[in-house]
C-alpha cells in the first residue's frame, strides 16, 4: 500500500474551492449588512422630515421628495431581496464545496489508518520471525 494519499492534491483543491466559497458567504452577508443598513438609514430620512408646508409649491415638493424616497426605498429592499437570494447561493455552494472536502478527508483517514495498520502487521510478522528464529536457536 502507497504510503501516501493518492488523492491529496484532490483534496488540496477541494480545500482551496471550499475556502473560496467561505469567502463568498463572508462578501454576501457583508452587502446584506451593508444594504440592510443603507435601507434603515433610508427610512430613518423618511420619517425624520416633518416640514410643515406654508404653500403649495412646498407642498409638492415634499410629496415629490416623499416619493422618491419611497422610491429609493423600494429599489433598496429589492437589492435587499437579491443580495439575501444571492447569500442563499453562496451558502449553498459552500455546503456542497464542504461535502466534498469532508468526504476526501476520511478517505484520507481511512487511508492513514490502513497504512498504520500494514506497518504494524508488517512488525508483528518481523517480530513473530524473530521470535520463531531465537526459538529453534534455543532447541539447537
Amino acid at each position: 500500500m502507497s504510503r501516501k494519499f493518492s488523492l491529496a492534491s484532490l483534496l488540496r483543491l477541494r480545500q482551496i474551492g471550499e475556502r473560496q466559497a467561505a469567502r463568498a458567504v463572508a462578501e454576501a452577508n457583508q452587502a446584506v449588512r451593508a444594504h440592510t443598513l443603507q435601507r434603515e438609514q433610508t427610512l430613518q430620512e423618511l420619517h425624520g422630515s416633518a416640514n410643515d408646508p406654508v404653500d403649495s409649491a412646498s407642498l409638492l415638493a415634499i410629496a415629490a421628495a416623499r416619493s422618491a424616497g419611497r422610491s429609493a426605498l423600494a429599489d433598496l429592499q429589492a437589492l435587499e431581496a437579491q443580495l439575501a437570494e444571492d447569500r442563499e447561493l453562496a451558502a449553498e455552494a459552500y455546503r456542497a464545496q464542504r461535502r466534498g472536502v469532508k468526504a476526501l478527508e476520511k478517505l484520507e483517514a481511512r487511508h492513514h489508518q490502513a497504512v498504520q495498520h500494514a506497518d504494524l502487521a508488517r512488525e508483528q510478522h518481523l517480530l513473530d520471525d524473530l521470535a520463531g528464529t531465537a526459538r529453534e536457536r534455543t532447541r539447537q
